[in-house]
């Protein structure tokens, strides 16, 4: 029988799964009076796997007419908001791979979910998690959803990479 290896792995947790990482952004475009902006990444998994968020990265930016104000919250909340303005596929990190589970949605409501663990307002355009760990785990048919709720005419768009965890956590 051989020998167990000794040593160190030094090797970061997303670099051992890369066949298993996905990635995929939407944007909102202006803002409606009176409208939030929502974009959420939805677990469409049907055997059980769980999608750990490992990076987001969301724009608030005023158009021509937009204000400056920039706030965010981020909630997991079950589904999609609706209505729906459109859905975006995933996409593989690693070349040969096919698609997964997991799809970027876009959508302007009048309400905020509730659990919000990040509230923000943006000190410049760009929010991106500053961690070596994720951002969220989410089990299957549920989002996670970023809100804007900056003035009207604002755009706002989001990505996410995430990466699929077969039989869940």
């Amino acid at each position: 029988m051989g020998r167990k290896l000794k040593g160190t792995v030094t090797r970061p947790i997303p670099d051992w799964n890369i066949k298993n990482m996905f990635g995929s952004a939407v944007g909102t475009g202006p803002l409606g009076i009176g409208n939030i902006g929502a974009i959420g990444l939805l677990n469409t998994a049907t055997a059980g796997e769980w999608l750990v968020v490992w990076d987001i990265q969301v724009n608030i930016h005023p158009s021509a007419s937009g204000s400056g104000q920039r706030v965010l919250d981020c909630a997991i909340r079950h589904g999609t908001a609706s209505p729906l303005l459109f859905t975006e596929p995933n996409n593989p990190l690693a070349s040969a791979v096919g698609s997964g589970p997991g799809q970027v949605w876009a959508a302007t409501t009048n309400f905020e979910a509730g659990g919000i663990f990040f509230s923000g307002v943006f000190p410049t355009d760009i929010y991106q998690w500053p961690h070596e760990w994720p951002f969220c785990a989410i089990q299957p048919g549920d989002s996670c959803v970023c809100y804007s709720d900056a003035l009207a005419a604002n755009n706002f768009s989001a990505c996410f990479l995430y990466e699929v965890v077969p039989g869940g956590l």
